[in-house]
């Protein structure tokens, strides 16, 4: 198919699990739990929380905390699982399992005592690269669907791009073009991103883009009068904080097409701005427009290029990554 890249506080007790039989055997209670409330649905921007400790387990042979409610993102739905900290350690991987808990792996394999209260906290930036590719990913799928005719049959969200796969044989990179200023022009309406699990009535008078892959708890996404699909990933709460969105590459795979996309988001917090780029002309032009829309004097902002691994890119080949703080 075609693709389309686009303070301190005390810490909580802590053990590792140290026996081959703890490693092995998930520590539930003896009555089902329910499962793990996500407060991402609520609040894609909440970064900090607290949870209570409930249980124990092993995901892919590896010990794993259950949380009676958990702002982490796990990996699912082509979208990448979040990082940061729990209990002031690290989170190694977050994933969910067919009962819908949410197994937190922790560096090293470390365990936190059941009924111990802990605070969580998610990568910013991580989370934000993640917003933006998701709802930039929405809103090129639907503007590729609606100008080139080429419906999104999969995409794979990277840690700096997405891939989308679509069912055309064939793709006219004018009309890719197409798509991607339409994209481009709803960002600028900054346009209200809603998401909420509809009623069965509400989903029946829903024109969803694509037909929802669960039976139960459906959530949608809806993007201004661009978008509406079902969806359980983590979006922007506004399409401007998608930031400029550009196709870097277009490519045959298994006789079908797929468009490579990237996307610079600003963080709408004062003062940062965190965003992604192909090269360092194109970082340089999203950083002039967004200093433009707000009215910032390009002489008081300090920009730093990063790589990939957020060290400093001398040779500004690679400006996957850059970074600007308005001087005081």
């Amino acid at each position: 198919n075609p693709s389309v890249s686009m303070g301190l506080r005390p810490k909580p007790p802590v053990r590792r699990a140290d026996s081959a039989q703890e490693r092995a055997a998930p520590c539930y209670p003896s009555v089902a739990m329910p499962p793990t409330a996500r407060l991402y649905y609520d609040d894609p921007l909440l970064l900090d929380f607290t949870a209570t400790v409930t249980g124990h387990a092993t995901l892919g042979g590896a010990p794993s905390v259950l949380l009676d409610r958990s702002a982490f993102y796990p990996e699912s739905g082509g979208q990448m699982a979040d990082r940061g900290l729990l209990g002031g350690l690290a989170i190694a991987d977050v994933q969910v399992d067919d009962d819908g808990q949410v197994h937190h792996l922790l560096e090293g394999g470390a365990l936190l005592d059941v009924g111990s209260s802990v605070a969580g906290g998610i990568d910013r930036a991580r989370r934000r690269v993640h917003m933006a590719l998701h709802t930039g990913q929405h809103m090129l799928s639907r503007a590729l669907t609606d100008i080139a005719f080429a419906a999104t049959v999969s995409s794979r969200l990277g840690e700096t791009t997405c891939t989308i796969d679509v069912d055309r044989e064939t793709l006219d990179e004018r009309l890719v073009a197409e798509a991607e200023a339409l994209v481009n022009s709803v960002v600028d309406d900054d346009a209200p991103v809603r998401a909420f699990f509809p009623t069965p009535d509400e989903l029946a008078a829903l024109p969803l883009r694509r037909a929802p892959k669960v039976t139960e708890n459906i959530r949608v996404v809806a993007i201004g009068d661009l978008d509406v699909s079902p969806c359980g990933g983590t979006h922007c709460t506004r399409t401007a904080q998608v930031g400029l969105l550009r196709v870097l590459g277009i490519e045959r795979y298994k006789g079908k097409f797929m468009d490579a996309f990237a996307v610079s988001h600003p963080a709408n917090l004062p003062g940062e701005m965190i965003g992604k780029g192909g090269n360092i002309n194109f970082a340089a032009h999203e950083l002039q427009r967004y200093l433009q829309k707000q009215g910032i004097d390009p002489e008081r902002v300090m920009v730093t290029t990063l790589d990939a691994d957020n060290r400093p890119d001398k040779n500004y080949l690679n400006a996957l990554t850059y970074a600007y703080t308005a001087a005081p």
